[in-house]
């Protein structure tokens, strides 16, 4: 038997339903930004045991469960028209109401929710939206307290099977790391400057015609070197002063020899007989592309453009984006053996590494929590890099082994999606930029299998000095021979503790924009401090060896 709430809570979700087509035009049109709090307004109130980052099953974006509320990480589109932005709050009043099972206020679907811990360790959500009931799940990506986690996923049932949902979902806006599309213009200089083309560096101008009226005939018109060469004249009654003919004095009232009254001279035409912005070059007017200007003036020209300043030969909106060494050598940054660069989209790497470092303690913490088993004795990581040094991998694999947190790191960074894990020995010497290298074993996380790689690069920012590192990298990417870019930043005292954060080139074939590809976390012996230091780094990866880690 139907109950009334059935019928309306049914009606409610087939006007939605047809409401639907409407939405989504209008999200063509116009998106406006949701009417909701940022994170930074909503106060904090208890810390639970399921704080972290998730991700929505229904449309594979993430939420950061934080002390008594949850804010968006990505950003998407709710019911085709309202931006959710990251920071804002999505969630509000979040507690703990019994063992496994969470409550609160869903701000988006306006209603209360309830959310059930499985026994996997996804979460159940059913909420009562003002439009209808609505159920997804959500998906562990980084829980901030994993033993909080695991001790309430104990007391959780078993999942709750989500049946389909009778709205639609809402419409996930685009992620900001994929290439955006090149901005839609004229190609003003057909073979550089423009999307993936290399710079600029000086152009031929275009022809605009052949040039009439040459020089400032007439008594009372004036020749100025203002505007590259220009004709001026003085109004009726009045006569050329010593000032320049843009200045509010350039005229004089005839019949005067000192003082004024004063009048601005008249601009008339360019003495070279071409239009404003145009240039002779043996009778014919030229003229520059937008964002360049002439090479020199007159004699000193060469009648070529240069690109203006500050836009370094690229097209409006793009920038000269650095390009990997030629060489796939560890030590190609070191000698200059640079590709060059390549138009390409806005990218600030140390304001990305800022954004993209990981948001809870969980990563870092399981890296550290390895890194102080390799420094609690200095035979351990000695043996590590002497293993290394002599190719003995089965011995340099055991190492590992022994550390008891090395297979909980391994089997972490799979569940957070990580495809590779590497563990290198090396040191680094900088005084205002320096050298770095390191030998070490990537473990790719879903089979175990080892594969030696060495490293090197330079450092180009403020550091003193660190030696005897271990270095522990968690990859998103798939870990090859090539080069990556990065920031790093640690301070250190005994032991230096830093982080770095890594991305691809801009891939002018592909037309790809950089790429997040992982971070790493060291320790080495030593004194030295990094303050976002810019790395250039090379690494070559050898074939897979007989040994394997058992990661299953």
């Amino acid at each position: 038997m139907k109950t009334p709430h059935h019928k309306t809570s049914s009606y409610l979700k087939l006007r939605l339903l047809l409401l639907m087509p409407l939405l989504g035009l209008l999200g063509a049109c116009a998106q406006i930004p949701a009417a909701l709090p940022m994170k930074e307004a909503v106060g904090r109130n208890t810390v639970t045991s399921v704080d972290g980052e998730w991700r929505i099953s229904t449309i594979g974006k993430r939420i950061r469960i934080e002390a008594g509320r949850a804010y968006a990480v990505d950003p998407w589109l709710h019911l085709g028209v309202m931006q959710i932005q990251p920071g804002m709050v999505v969630w509000q009043n979040v507690r703990r109401a019994s063992p496994a099972q969470f409550a609160g206020d869903d701000l988006p679907l306006q209603g209360p929710f309830s959310a059930s811990l499985n026994s996997e360790g996804q979460m159940d959500v059913a909420v009562q939206g003002a439009l209808g009931p609505v159920r997804y799940q959500l998906i562990p990506v980084d829980i901030d307290n994993r033993t909080a986690y695991e001790a309430e996923m104990r007391m959780a049932g078993p999942p709750v099977p989500v049946p389909p949902i009778a709205i639609v979902p809402p419409v996930p806006l685009p992620d900001p790391t994929p290439t955006p599309p090149p901005p839609v213009r004229d190609d003003v200089t057909p073979g550089c400057g423009g999307f993936g083309e290399v710079p600029c560096s000086k152009v031929k101008p275009i022809a605009k015609g052949k040039a009439r009226n040459l020089g400032c005939p007439g008594k009372q018109s004036y020749f100025s070197t203002v505007r590259g060469g220009s004709c001026w004249v003085c109004p009726n009654g009045y006569k050329r002063t010593a000032h320049k003919l843009d200045h509010a004095k350039a005229c004089r009232e005839r019949g005067k020899l000192i003082g004024g009254p004063y009048k601005r001279a008249v601009y008339q035409k360019q003495a070279s007989g071409c239009a404003s912005g145009q240039f002779n070059v043996f009778g014919t007017c030229m003229s520059c592309p937008a964002g360049y200007e002439r090479d020199g003036v007159g004699a000193a020209s060469t009648n070529r453009c240069k690109p203006v300043k500050g836009s370094f030969g690229c097209d409006s909106n793009l920038r000269p984006a650095k390009q990997p060494p030629k060489l796939k050598t560890m030590l190609s940054s070191l000698f200059g053996t640079k590709k060059g660069k390549a138009c390409a989209p806005a990218f600030d790497i140390k304001a990305a590494a800022r954004q993209n470092l990981p948001r809870s303690n969980q990563l870092k913490g399981a890296a550290k929590e390895f890194l102080d088993g390799m420094f609690s004795g200095k035979e351990t990581r000695k043996a590590y890099r002497n293993a290394l040094i002599r190719r003995d991998w089965k011995a340099a694999t055991e190492v590992l082994i022994g550390q008891q947190s090395f297979i909980r790191v391994v089997k972490l960074a799979r569940s957070l999606g990580y495809r590779e894990l590497t563990v290198g020995a090396g040191g680094d010497v900088a005084v205002l930029g320096g050298i770095n290298g390191e030998l070490g074993l990537a473990i790719n996380t879903a089979s175990g299998r080892l594969r030696p790689y060495a490293s090197g690069g330079l450092s180009k920012g403020v550091a003193v000095g660190v030696d005897g590192s271990v270095v522990i990298g968690f990859w998103k990417l798939p870990y090859e021979t090539g080069h990556t870019q990065g920031v790093v930043g640690s301070v250190s005292g005994v032991v230096s503790v830093g982080g770095g954060v890594w991305y691809t080139y801009f891939d002018p074939d592909a037309r790809a924009q950089e790429r997040l590809a992982g971070f790493t976390f060291s320790a080495g012996v030593g004194l030295g401090a990094e303050y976002g230091e810019y790395n250039e780094v090379g690494t070559k990866v050898w074939d897979q060896v007989a040994v394997t880690v058992p990661v299953l």
